[in-house]
């Protein structure tokens, strides 16, 4: 929400979705742990979730240039 300057909100369902979809790609890793007497789940970015963070970045940049240079 921050990044976005409150453009993007997702709700909860589809914030967990995004999460488990990443985590079936094995993009980021999920942990269980007890905190406060609550269950609560933690997540950590993979070096596989990394390597793909940083093509997308890259992409990203290459368009924004190429835009850029379009108009």
């Amino acid at each position: 929400e921050e990044l976005s300057n409150g453009e993007f909100v997702p709700s909860e369902s589809t914030l967990y979705g995004i999460l488990r979809t990443l985590e079936k790609y094995k993009l980021i890793r999920g942990e269980w742990m007890e905190v406060g007497g609550r269950a609560r789940k933690y997540y950590e970015i993979t070096q596989t979730g990394k390597e793909v963070l940083k093509e997308l970045r890259e992409e990203i940049e290459l368009m924004k240039k190429v835009l850029e240079n379009s108009f």
